[in-house]
């Protein structure tokens, strides 16, 4: 059943399911009323942002992991609480044999086994060389489209849409097997 997708959702880089011990490998989005304005969905490719980075900060973040956090409580979905795993700020991509940066500004809450403020200076770096305009594809939604990404592989943010427009469609997650 279609549901109307809520302004704000999404309005922030992300991977489906970061906060999961085994994150999934895929999301499908189908959009059957797309928004007259807003509502664009905007993707980074982290296998590119992670080839990017100098070898400093790749041979740095070498064997380090994050703490990703999430309170769950979605609409239509029981409460669960709050959230939590631990991976890799490297991710093998489990099909392509690339690395890819695991990173988003939403749910990783800092790194493991790092001081706070050292924590917060690399994760602000991450982002500073990843989240920019000219490594996004935008997708702009009309009736009817639909998308599949590779969670493994991009990050993914929703633009907001304006009071009054609908945007409505379904999510399916493809989960993912434990290794």
């Amino acid at each position: 059943m279609p549901k109307k997708l809520g302004r704000q959702a999404g309005v922030f880089w992300h991977s489906d399911g970061a906060s999961l011990d085994v994150p999934p490998q895929a999301t499908a989005l189908y959009i059957r009323q797309a928004p007259k304005a807003g509502g664009q969905t905007s993707f980074i490719d982290m296998v590119q942002a992670y080839q990017a980075l100098p070898e400093h900060l790749k041979s740095y973040l070498d064997g380090k992991t994050g703490c990703f956090t999430k309170n769950v409580s979605y609409v239509g979905m029981q409460n669960v609480g709050k959230a939590e795993a631990i991976h890799p700020l490297v991710w093998q991509h489990r099909h392509i044999n690339r690395c890819a940066l695991y990173t988003n500004n939403k749910f990783l809450s800092h790194i493991c086994d790092v001081e706070k403020t050292e924590s917060e200076r690399v994760l602000a770096k991450l982002a500073e060389s990843s989240l920019k305009d000219e490594s996004t594809f935008t997708h702009t939604w009309q009736d009817n489209d639909l998308i599949i990404w590779d969670n493994d592989q991009v990050i993914h943010k929703a633009t907001p849409t304006p009071g009054g427009e609908i945007k409505e469609g379904l999510r399916i997650i493809l989960e993912s097997q434990a290794a």
